[in-house]
């Protein structure tokens, strides 16, 4: 995985978050869509975004 840098969405996320995230997609397929910290951040924006019953954004093309 790229480096992530200290001011990344990713460093700044809350546990509550992360928890999300991980119920909604097992470890094994977040590894093998994508693997970058760019990825990352989009894949919570798009949870953060579905969490509020808006469209979700379309990651990783």
């Amino acid at each position: 995985m790229s480096e992530i840098k200290e001011n990344s969405i990713i460093t700044r996320l809350p546990l509550e978050v992360w928890k999300i995230i991980f119920n909604e997609f097992s470890a094994k397929e977040l590894w093998k869509t994508c693997s970058t910290s760019r990825y990352w951040s989009y894949l919570t924006i798009n949870i953060l975004v579905s969490r509020l019953k808006k469209k979700p954004l379309d990651v990783c093309r």
